[in-house]
């Protein structure tokens, strides 16, 4: 991820997701069935809005978004693929 994007990040199970910088969350798991959105999280009123693969909102900054989630999930792969002896 860049700097203008958010940092991006793999938990050891499998959950994938990137924080952006207008504060909001996006992960999902390893093939990207369920993918959580969060808008704020910092604040009281934070929700985590759930979706699967066939129910992704339309909306063209969430599809910004997840495409970049994507893209970061397949770096992460090729970078797997390449060095097997970092995943665990």
């Amino acid at each position: 991820m860049t700097k203008s994007s958010g940092l991006g990040y793999l938990i050891n199970n499998q959950i994938y997701g990137v924080y952006f910088n207008d504060n909001t969350i996006l992960s999902c798991d390893e093939d990207k069935r369920n993918i959580f959105f969060v808008k704020n999280p910092k604040m009281p009123s934070a929700r985590v809005e759930e979706y699967t693969s066939e129910t992704l909102p339309n909306d063209k900054d969430f599809q910004k978004k997840y495409l970049l989630l994507d893209r970061f999930i397949g770096l992460l792969k090729i970078d797997a693929l390449k060095n097997p002896q970092t995943v665990s």
